[in-house]
């Protein structure tokens, strides 16, 4: 509502008056006959000054009509609204006009006499000044007006339409595509001509309002200059011109070719291609990795059209020879399909002896929600260069949820959920050094959801299922040890309560079972030790349990040179929506996986307690569930890294490539920070969980 402006005179009061009149004992000479006519044409005039100037009048009846107050105006972009209010029932008129003084305007006389009145004015111009006064009407006369008011229109809601930047014109010889952005969503039509300032043509007006809007011309001339405007339309009514633009159609090229190239500059895992054509044209390249069958392509370029021309082919496999060929377009009929080029990516560099020694190798997993696509290739992360080896080798056959080790210079896969989601008691073993797999004797059982431990030259593998992904959960109390050297499997103390997805790790001779589920839908706290040396479960002390239950822990025991040894334990999953079946994403929908991150320092029984990071980032940088830890002593203070993971259970469950690190706590105090460092596995990006990794000094 704008403010009315002051008014121009006082009052803001209309003063009508009532007066009568009275001639008596006028006396007419009789002997005056001829002054008779001037006599009375005399008198006549006086009673007309007398009547308008109060000189001849009885003491009139006055009847004051006020306004209460200054008029409100709501004004609009074609109209305003004035209301007022007066002390005195009377009928009303607003005299209006965009000149003070000159009040041509006026709106007809209300019809019943009232003291709150509304008046209304329409047609009115936008963004523009008026002036008006209130005439008051007593009965049938018309009261004097009152004083005089102004008020301004609104803009048009069309103010603020324009032209959001140039258009982007691409020729041809006889058509062109204009392209356009507006501040206001509109509509428009495209005048054009050969003449600048005058458009003998013009396009329909569009049929939908927008902001960004396409148009193509056509039937034009080639190597001609075409000058244009948008005339731009707001809710189908003109709002505006825009500025003149211009644009030069081109010269038909009858033939496109390659006027130089292709050149390629080979990488990795990327082609970038680079030629140049004998006429401003688009492009697109078709490749593949067998000569004359191209599976794969860029999308075609738009603009602009160019002479210059460069792509680069990206998520390609290492030490791989790609064919292609190079399509150019500029119009209908004046195309090119170029003939057949070849290039090779280049073959990753092999990692070092000290590298694979001192590296993380991650085994198995998933890259997905679905069991049948465990992972095969193997990939090496070195530290202290922050540097992937994607693929060094692959698993013959390659599982998920299985025990993954490291010891002697080999790596270890036991057990895990095959493709088909059957359990395995298969042992495959790499040899580093001499590149190689072999396989070891099986576990006495199948075992998928398994933690595989190494102490004293024998693996640990306890607990457990034994039955297929979509099986109903049945988790076991056995407790394998493989002899490394003998290869042979043993048969040790059971624990005492069935469970799988146990998060196991050993320090100074002992075997360390923590976590996992011991129901379908059952996350434990419980955390067991087992002692090698005696063939049993501890009775020394009730190690301390978790202090939340949660299956899909994982992490990383350490024992420093100096000081009290101590385990850290992350993440995890603790409650399921659904059931899971032995396959943890076969049957929920959801689960409430953690980004809880604690650490508990030796010895791990009563008074020893769980305890979050003490300063710092007290969680972890996400919620992650079956991930996969090491420590790194190729740093000081050395380093506790986190690989890949989920932060999903369901349809929506998928690894992860992150990797995180901080350095270690130094037992009672952690001060955590978090960094992330290059993504699992550096030229090919790898997905995990359920999966594992490893060092030689674990």
């Amino acid at each position: 509502m704008n403010a009315d402006r002051s008014p121009r005179s006082e009052p803001a009061a209309f003063r009508f008056s009532v007066k009568e009149y009275r001639m008596t004992n006028l006396i007419i000479p009789r002997r005056a006959p001829a002054r008779l006519g001037l006599f009375l044409l005399t008198l006549l005039a006086v009673l007309a000054f007398a009547c308008d100037s109060d000189l001849l009048s009885a003491p009139p009846d006055t009847i004051t009509v006020s306004l209460t107050a200054a008029p409100t105006v709501t004004p609009t972009y074609a109209g305003a609204q004035i209301s007022f209010s007066t002390d005195t029932a009377a009928t009303v008129s607003v005299e209006y006009g965009s000149t003070s003084g000159a009040l041509t305007l006026s709106v007809p006389r209300s019809a019943d006499a009232a003291t709150t009145h509304t008046v209304n004015l329409t047609g009115l111009a936008a963004a523009s000044v008026y002036y008006y006064r209130v005439v008051a009407y007593l009965g049938s006369a018309r009261a004097f007006p009152g004083a005089e008011y102004s008020f301004t229109t609104a803009a048009h809601p069309s103010a603020g339409l324009a032209m959001d930047g140039a258009p982007a014109v691409t020729p041809f010889d006889t058509i062109a595509t204009v392209d356009f952005d507006t501040t206001l969503s509109a509509t428009y039509s495209l005048e054009y001509g050969t003449v600048s300032g005058t458009y003998t043509k013009a396009t329909p007006l569009s049929a939908t309002a927008a902001l960004a809007h396409s148009v193509e011309l056509t039937g034009l001339t080639a190597s001609t200059t075409y000058y244009y405007r948008l005339r731009l339309y707001y809710n189908g009514e003109f709002a505006t011109n825009s500025a003149q633009y211009s644009f030069l159609t081109n010269t038909n090229p009858s033939v496109l070719a390659l006027a130089s190239g292709p050149t390629e500059v080979a990488a990795l895992t990327t082609l970038q291609l680079s030629w140049d054509s004998n006429f401003d044209c688009t492009h697109l390249v078709e490749y593949g990795t067998v000569s004359g069958t191209y599976t794969m392509s860029t999308v075609k370029s738009i603009t602009p059209q160019t002479l210059n021309h460069s792509v680069t082919l990206s998520g390609l496999d290492p030490a791989t020879t790609y064919y292609y060929r190079i399509q150019l377009f500029w119009n209908s009929g004046d195309d090119l399909v170029s003939a057949e080029y070849s290039e090779a990516t280049l073959t990753e560099a092999a990692p070092t002896v000290a590298q694979k020694a001192r590296g993380v190798w991650l085994l198995g997993g998933l890259p997905g929600s679905s069991i049948g696509s465990p992972i095969g290739p193997v990939d090496l992360y070195d530290p202290v260069t922050d540097t992937w080896y994607a693929g060094v080798t692959d698993i013959p056959a390659p599982v998920s949820f299985a025990g993954y080790a490291a010891a002697s210079g080999k790596l270890f896969v036991i057990g895990g959920f095959d493709a088909s989601g059957v359990a395995s008691s298969g042992v495959q073993i790499y040899d580093i050094a001499g590149d190689s797999w072999s396989t070891g004797t099986s576990m006495l059982l199948a075992r998928a959801n398994i933690n595989a431990t190494v102490s004293n030259g024998k693996i640990y593998v306890m607990g457990g299922t034994a039955g297929t992904a979509t099986t109903a959960w049945a988790g076991s109390v056995t407790n394998y040890e493989y002899n490394i050297a003998g290869d042979a499997w043993n048969t040790r103390t059971n624990f005492g309560a069935s469970g799988s997805g146990r998060f196991s790790f050993a320090l100074d001779d002992v075997i360390y079972n923590a976590g996992g589920r011991t129901a379908a839908t059952t996350s434990s706290a419980t955390h067991d030790a087992f002692v090698p040396a005696n063939n049993a479960v501890s009775t020394v002390a009730l190690e301390t349990a978790l202090s939340l239950g949660r299956t899909g822990l994982f992490g990383a025991a350490y024992a420093p040179p100096d000081g009290a040894s101590f385990v850290i334990l992350a993440g995890g999953v603790s409650t399921f929506t659904g059931t899971p079946a032995c396959f943890i994403n076969q049957g929920p929908t959801a689960g409430a996986v953690q980004n809880l991150i604690q650490f508990l320092a030796a010895p791990f029984y009563a008074p020893s307690a769980w305890t979050i990071p003490t300063a710092g980032t007290t969680t972890l940088p996400a919620s992650i569930a079956f991930g996969a830890a090491v420590i790194s002593t190729a740093f000081t203070p050395a380093r506790f890294y986190i690989f890949g993971g989920t932060s999903l259970l369901g349809a929506s469950a998928a690894g992860s490539s992150s990797v995180y690190w901080c350095d270690l706590p130094t037992p009672p105090t952690w001060s955590v920070a978090w960094t992330g460092s290059a993504a699992m596995a550096g030229s090919t990006v790898r997905l995990r969980w359920g999966h594992g990794a490893v060092t030689l000094n674990q």
